[in-house]
């Protein structure tokens, strides 16, 4: 049932100028009377800053539930800046996800926040003073124990960017281990047997997915995986080049071919290897992942397996609406399939 402005003025006892007042934050009332309007509002199951935000007011003065869906992303470490803060990426989420959301008629609320002691009362103060319909969570770099605690709020959550297998929530992610598998077997494909794989520290479940991946196609084509064509590198900015000028540099032979588990890697291994004055892809051919924004302004242009995130956008918010809108009942576990886009980083042996 909606609720009416002079539904709330009776309720204060005052009169319905000064509701206007109170709910678009003007001048004009005392500062004890704001507060029992908004306080009356808020009991009421609606939030005001919902409705300053999204214009959330009918012509007849009743006043709409929230529309707010929250994009949350948990920050795992302290101090730290997570993969997803420094990743581009993420701005192609955001964008994708407020997209969807918008022709739903709701609204983007976004929001980052600690994992810590604290975490679960912070987030449901959160959702109650915003009335937050329901949670997208970019779950790339969560654990299992930490997606729990998220999913232990009142309004309905989906987790993007990671499969979880072990615990109860509707997840959207990418076929990871099926995109490394079709990378690696383009590579096997151009004639190529002594294929590198280089990763980064963060030891997520996605990147698992890829190196696994990775060394089920050599096994099944008679290719073993060689210790001596893996390279490990820190993730943190001016440290990859660095840790990948080393690896490279001291290594008496290269494979032809890399798969590597990210484009930002890719970018910055045809970067040292061409410093080391090997060509690419004459010497050694590069394979990414993910398809972001600078894969098309590195020399030679990147090959690389495209994720569609207007796709899992549009699954994920779609479920999120269904949920919202009808009991809870199963939940759903989806997968979507990275493509190979050829561009100029590889060549035939």
């Amino acid at each position: 049932m909606k609720l009416k402005i002079k539904d709330i003025a009776k309720k204060a006892g005052v009169s319905t100028t000064a509701v206007s007042f109170a709910l678009n934050g003007k001048a004009g009332i005392s500062d004890e009377t704001r507060k029992k309007i908004l306080d009356i509002v808020k009991a009421e199951g609606y939030t005001t800053n919902a409705l300053v935000k999204t214009g959330g007011m009918e012509s007849d003065g009743s006043l709409m539930e929230s529309k707010l869906i929250m994009l949350l992303c948990p920050v795992s470490n302290l101090g730290e800046e997570d993969s997803w803060n420094v990743s581009l990426s993420f701005y192609e989420i955001m964008k994708e996800i407020e997209k969807s959301i918008n022709e739903y008629h709701h609204y983007l609320f976004f929001k980052s926040v600690q994992i810590q002691e604290d975490f679960q009362d912070k987030l449901k103060e959160i959702i109650e003073t915003y009335r937050i319909r329901g949670i997208i969570v970019l779950a790339t770099d969560l654990t299992s124990k930490e997606m729990k605690m998220i999913c232990d709020v009142p309004v309905p959550v989906v987790a993007i960017d990671r499969y979880f297998r072990d615990i109860s929530v509707d997840c959207v992610s990418f076929d990871n281990f099926a995109g490394a598998c079709e990378a690696v077997r383009y590579l096997i494909g151009l004639g190529h047997t002594k294929i590198g794989y280089i990763c980064s520290a963060v030891d997520s479940e996605n990147f698992k997915e890829r190196r696994a991946g990775y060394e089920a196609t050599l096994r099944e084509n008679g290719i073993e995986p060689e210790k001596a064509y893996m390279i490990r590198v820190d993730n943190n900015g001016q440290e990859i080049e660095t840790c990948l000028m080393e690896e490279l540099g001291r290594r008496a032979k290269l494979p032809t071919a890399f798969f590597t588990e990210s484009d930002t890697l890719a970018v910055e291994t045809i970067k040292c290897l061409q410093q080391l004055k090997i060509d690419v892809p004459g010497e050694v051919s590069v394979v990414g992942f993910d398809n972001i924004v600078v894969a098309n302004l590195v020399t030679p242009e990147l090959t690389t397996m495209s994720v569609p995130w207007s796709d899992l956008a549009d699954l994920a918010v779609g479920r999120l609406i269904d949920k919202m809108e009808e009991e809870q009942g199963r939940n759903l576990k989806m997968k979507i399939e990275v493509k190979l886009i050829e561009r100029n980083s590889c060549q035939k042996r």
